[in-house]
């Protein structure tokens, strides 16, 4: 099984499973993945960033009941993701529009930083 120090919290993009592939690659093409964790589903452990413009409290529900997967991801990405999400821009990337709302999660360490 996995030790608790094997993981950490980390900055994450909270997306529903059935989206998970497809952002995962578009932040993957776009250098905003964290390379140093490994997506998994959401626990009740979630923290949910509450000034991304989202209705926390019914996101909530849906990422503390695991039907969303934490995308781990750079804190640029985060930035931008609070920048789309707060003020209507033009053509925004099509990852931003998929995403349930952003915050922190336990996640694993990809087994490459393990070593």
């Amino acid at each position: 099984g996995h030790h608790l120090s094997q993981m950490a919290s980390t900055s994450v993009l909270y997306v529903y499973r059935r989206d998970a592939k497809a952002i995962k690659s578009q932040l993957e093409e776009a250098s905003l993945l964290d390379k140093r964790f490994r997506m998994l589903p959401t626990t009740s452990d979630a923290v949910v960033n509450s000034n991304d413009g989202v209705d926390t409290t019914s996101v909530k529900d849906d990422i503390i009941s695991g039907i969303c997967i934490a995308v781990p991801v750079t804190s640029e990405c985060t930035e931008m993701y609070h920048q789309y999400s707060n003020t209507e821009q033009p053509s925004p990337p099509i990852w931003t529009t998929r995403v349930v709302a952003s915050g922190m999660h336990i996640c694993p360490f990809s087994t490459s930083t393990l070593g």
